[in-house]
């Protein structure tokens, strides 16, 4: 998946993630960047999924927020 911030973004939820059918509980979810310029942004902006339902996730940055212009790719697996 990827996102492309056009401004810079504060705090809080960059993006949320819709399974394509509910889970019985709420899953686990990793990611892992897809380049160099994504991890820089998840070490600096320390981004993490922080919000898991049993139909959505969240990838949210809990300090700083992403560079303006930045494309962030990652993959991710979800374990029930």
């Amino acid at each position: 998946m990827t996102v492309t911030i056009g401004t810079p973004i504060g705090t809080g939820v960059i993006m949320t993630v819709t399974f394509a059918k509910a889970y019985a509980t709420a899953p686990y979810v990793f990611i892992v960047p897809k380049k160099a310029a994504t991890a820089a942004e998840m070490v600096s902006s320390k981004i993490s999924v922080l919000s898991t339902t049993t139909t959505t996730f969240t990838i949210d940055s809990t300090t700083t927020g992403i560079t303006a212009a930045t494309a962030c790719s990652w993959d991710y697996w979800v374990i029930e």
